[in-house]
């Protein structure tokens, strides 16, 4: 397949290389944050980097060097300085998922030696009213636990004035840059080491890749590879303006306030988003464009939709600036991106995993399949065996930290396995169809994935979250029926008994059935009253079903 060509990107093979690249920038608005009162607080390029070098001297100073640095908090500029300043001194930064529990987020930093932590204030108390978490020197956002953050720039703001060359001399280089620990929807999350190298050509790789505006809102978690690579780093590196936010409590206030161009996200925000267009345009009157059966079947038809200008109109009124949407980390309705389309916002659906840094493929501006997750991203290898897709490249892990059996396990023939199905098609597409270790084995030894099952019945206007599985039925244990749990949608369920919407779902289901094979047809439907338990990635936990 001929790709158009990539966009004109820096490649760096360390930190310290990154932040002078990205000094160039100067006095170029870098990162904004805002406060409780909707205030902006706005961060150069200059102030970033300077930032960054300061706090490195007085992590230096303290011995610090080369030490294994946990991060744990919400997003925010001081985890992106703190996370730059470790990298600068070679210190492998621990990314710690702070939305796991007390016992968790202990074993974690535990598992990976953790030897100093920053810290969010709430994260900083848990560090020191916990008694199961592991006694370490802690850096605090407020300073009310622990060394102030502001006070530790601040000395080291003191000591480069007394040192001009404090980085002339830096530590012996260490090739392990992050820890960082799998979400963990089918197992426990796994503590992956990722290298200098493969994480900044990954980040520069996606910037090759896609064309961003010059506003990005960043609301992924920075602990999660997602969030990091390809919403901090590789923006960055490109001189992108980012905002960022901390928490979905906040997102649309931020996100109305700081206009962005594009973001960065999530299929659960695209259909918050999604939602939010959609009834706008309700309330308008334009009902025939979006949540229409015979329209939906003539948008999937086409490989691009059109433009409505009356829907640009509303969504300019809603979103102004919003051009392009990333999406990542779970299954995006190809549905969802064709309306989004007619909204005039463009979105790239792309695919990744934390042991591969973690980007592996993305749609492009110009090379945009809805139903795929992209091309695979310069310096990625692939291949397949069995359908599971193997990756090879510089961007793969250097292994799970002091787990050498399980290193082998993933990559013992020199490519990465993913667990994940999938094929290319003839015009270089990937296509993502399941997890391996999810598949469904029936009693007559056909396999069926549960992800394509969800992915029928998830269109469904009920259903708000599915998920499928085999359900045994019989005295053996391979005597397995396809099943479907299902939380229905509040708003459209609304004024229905539970009885009616099953009758309802049934009766859907069994005119989708009639389109499959009767192996791969659903026979067992649920109901449950509750969303199904998440990662912080949004990831549905299916080993708690």
């Amino acid at each position: 397949m001929n790709q158009y060509p990539l966009n004109p990107v820096d490649f760096y093979e360390d930190f310290l290389s990154f932040l002078r690249g990205i000094e160039k920038y100067g006095d170029k608005p870098a990162i904004t944050t805002y406060t409780s009162e909707k205030e902006a607080v706005t961060r150069s390029y200059r102030q970033l980097t300077e930032d960054v070098y300061a706090l490195a001297a007085a992590m230096r100073e303290k011995g610090w060097q080369g030490w294994h640095v946990a991060l744990a908090g919400e997003n925010s500029y001081q985890w992106v300085v703190a996370f730059f300043a470790s990298a600068v001194l070679n210190c492998p930064v621990v990314l710690v998922d702070i939305e796991q529990s007390v016992e968790t987020i202990a074993q974690m930093l535990e598992t990976a030696d953790s030897q100093v932590a920053f810290a969010s204030d709430s994260a900083a108390e848990l560090f020191a009213q916990e008694a199961d978490m592991p006694k370490l020197p802690l850096v605090a956002s407020g300073g009310e636990y622990g060394i102030p953050f502001t006070s530790l720039l601040e000395e080291g703001r003191c000591l480069l004035k007394e040192h001009d060359h404090f980085f002339d001399t830096l530590p012996a280089e260490e090739n392990l840059a992050v820890i960082a620990f799998t979400s963990g929807t089918t197992s426990a999350s796994k503590p992956v080491m990722l290298s200098r190298k493969g994480v900044l050509h990954n980040a520069s790789s996606s910037v090759a890749m896609v064309a961003t505006g010059e506003r990005l809102f960043a609301s992924l978690p920075f602990y999660h590879t997602y969030g990091l690579t390809c919403s901090v780093l590789g923006p960055l590196i490109v001189g992108t303006h980012l905002c960022i936010n901390g928490s979905l409590k906040t997102m649309m206030r931020d996100l109305r306030l700081f206009q962005p161009d594009t973001m960065m996200t999530v299929p659960l925000i695209v259909e918050m988003v999604h939602r939010r267009l959609a009834a706008a345009s309700q309330e308008r009157g334009l009902e025939e464009v979006l949540n229409h059966k015979a329209r939906r079947r003539f948008l999937r038809r086409e490989p691009e939709a059109s433009v409505s200008e009356k829907l640009e109109n509303l969504k300019n009124e809603i979103f102004p600036e919003m051009q392009i949407i990333i999406s990542g980390g779970a299954h995006l309705l190809p549905e969802i991106s064709l309306e989004l389309k007619r909204f005039g916002i463009q979105t790239l659906q792309g695919y990744g995993i934390t042991e591969c840094s973690p980007l592996i493929s993305v749609n492009r501006n110009q090379m945009n399949q809805p139903e795929s997750v992209g091309v695979v991203v310069p310096g990625v290898e692939l291949r397949f065996q069995e359908g599971e897709i193997l990756v090879r490249g510089e961007n793969v892990m250097l292994g799970y930290y002091k787990d050498e059996e399980m290193t082998r396990e993933a990559m013992g023939d020199g490519w990465f396995h993913t667990g994940d199905l999938g094929y290319l098609d003839k015009r270089g597409f990937l296509y993502i169809t399941g997890r391996k270790k999810n598949l469904i084995v029936l009693k007559n030894g056909k396999k069926v994935s549960p992800e394509e099952i969800e992915s029928r019945i998830a269109r469904l206007p009920l259903v708000k979250e599915v998920m499928a599985y085999g359900a045994t039925t019989g005295q053996s244990a391979d005597d397995v029926k396809i099943a479907v749990t299902v939380y229905p949608d509040p708003k459209e369920a609304g004024g229905m008994t539970s009885y009616e919407i099953l009758n309802t779902l049934q009766k859907e289901i069994e005119s989708i059935n009639g389109h499959y094979p009767s192996y791969k047809q659903i026979q067992l439907v649920n109901l449950r009253e509750n969303e199904f338990s998440k990662t912080s990635s949004q990831k549905i936990k299916r080993r708690e079903l």
